[in-house]
């Protein structure tokens, strides 16, 4: 029949710590000699380290298994057993897991419209739920609050608690808020705000930074575009300006002005006519010639 193997009964630990688990059997000839498998709960299914790397499994003697199981969550919380098979066999008696995890430092938020605003305080990721909150106002305990508990797929709860002021806060009013939980024993956590001058919803100055950075953003990009669009526009007239001194050099290759040109046509006339004078004066022998040939044949 089956051998008694024994466990521990129960293990504590918290959120993101490491815990052992033994299985304790009858001294056995090696450690070969035996095989060790765990599963949790009604899950019948073997664990496997290969389908979580945070699981590790061992025989580190002929008396004893270990199963070590590494950055808990609240979701490894359950009752572990342990089955040995080879020279003996037998079911471990199991050991229960229990795994807490403190709740985040609070923090106060504001939202809302300056007149009216809400104020609040939130914290995050503890277990089990067995928290309490305080709201404070300039020390006085606030207690018309509307608080809102969440319960997370990974087995943890969120816990906010706010306020609606009916009227705008006075500069300088403080709010306080502290969290007591059992994994913080006797150390709370707590926070303080106080309100600023010209105070706005985190929602507001959130997106004016963005519309900041965006705007900053397009000027950059913009500036080299406009800077090179100038550069061009500069060259583009320079080498207008050089066509246009070209073309006025052409122009000066002819007579410089209207004088020079008349005073050209002035000093030719004179030529022309000298030419047609010394014309006449060839023609006119020749036909004195012609005539004195006449006379001497009348």
């Amino acid at each position: 029949g089956d051998t008694l193997v024994n466990q521990p009964p129960r293990l504590e630990s918290e959120k993101g710590e490491r815990v052992i688990f033994y299985c304790i059997v009858p001294l056995v000839r090696a450690t070969n000699a035996i095989r060790v498998h765990w599963w949790k709960d009604d899950d019948h299914n073997f664990l496997d380290a290969k389908e979580d790397s945070r699981q590790i499994f061992k025989i580190p003697n002929r008396a004893s298994a270990t199963f070590t199981l590494e950055r808990l969550r609240v979701s490894d919380a359950g009752v572990y057993y342990c089955r040995v098979q080879g020279e003996i066999t037998g079911n471990g008696t199991g050991t229960t897991l229990q795994v807490s995890a403190p709740p985040s430092t609070p923090k106060i938020f504001s939202m809302g419209s300056s007149d009216s605003p809400i104020y609040g305080c939130t914290t995050t990721g503890y277990y089990p739920d067995d928290l309490k909150m305080e709201f404070f106002k300039n020390d006085i305990k606030l207690t018309e609050l509307k608080e809102d508990k969440q319960l997370t797929a990974e087995g943890e709860y969120n816990f906010s608690s706010t306020v609606e002021e009916k009227e705008p806060v006075p500069i300088g009013t403080t709010y306080s808020c502290t969290v007591s939980h059992p994994t913080l024993k006797n150390s709370p956590k707590a926070v303080n705000y106080t309100v600023i001058p010209e105070e706005k919803g985190l929602n507001d100055s959130f997106a004016w930074w963005i519309y900041v950075c965006v705007g900053a953003g397009a000027l950059l990009l913009l500036l080299p575009i406009v800077i090179c669009a100038c550069k061009c526009r500069i060259r583009a007239k320079r080498r207008k300006s050089e066509i246009c001194v070209r073309c006025s050099g052409l122009k000066t290759a002819k007579p410089q002005s209207k004088k020079e040109e008349a005073g050209s046509q002035v000093t030719q006339k004179p030529k022309t006519n000298v030419n047609k004078g010394t014309k006449a004066k060839n023609k006119a022998p020749r036909t004195q010639k012609h005539r004195t040939r006449d006379r001497k044949s009348t």
